[in-house]
């Protein structure tokens, strides 16, 4: 913006880039929480946590890989990383003696959230070969 004596104001952040800030800061906080963490179990629990917060802001995530460059490799290690989480969320299930169920824990069995996992997968995966082809 432009004042009469003739000095350029940048006006404030967008409600794009407060949001892309919010997330980044979110996600950062759900890395925080996996670094203190020292039981495997709830290990699964904030890694589902993470995406479920990722899922819901899904519709977003296109605008803000153009706002924040490394939100695309934290992204695709989100992606890359779901099948392992998967396979550990139903090992967990099947072998590990649980204080509380995941029903307990997130309000879906474990086979639903492996399925919410995959499609946040897909979805990821989506939301990013359309940015490639989008930068190329």
């Amino acid at each position: 913006m432009k004042l009469r004596s003739g000095v350029f104001v940048r006006s404030g952040l967008s409600i794009t880039e407060i949001k892309c800030r919010a997330f980044r800061i979110e996600c950062r906080n759900f890395i925080g929480e996996l670094n203190d963490s020292a039981c495997d179990v709830n290990n699964l629990h904030i890694l589902y946590r993470l995406y479920n917060y990722v899922d819901s802001d899904i519709d977003n995530v296109g605008s803000y890989l153009n706002l924040y460059t490394g939100l695309k490799s934290f992204l695709l290690g989100v992606a890359n990383n779901i099948p392992q989480h998967i396979i550990d969320i139903l090992s967990c299930e099947r072998n590990h003696d649980m204080v509380r169920t995941w029903v307990e824990l997130t309000g879906l069995t474990a086979v639903e959230i492996v399925r919410m996992m995959y499609e946040l997968r897909l979805k990821i995966s989506a939301i990013i070969d359309a940015f490639n082809r989008v930068e190329i």
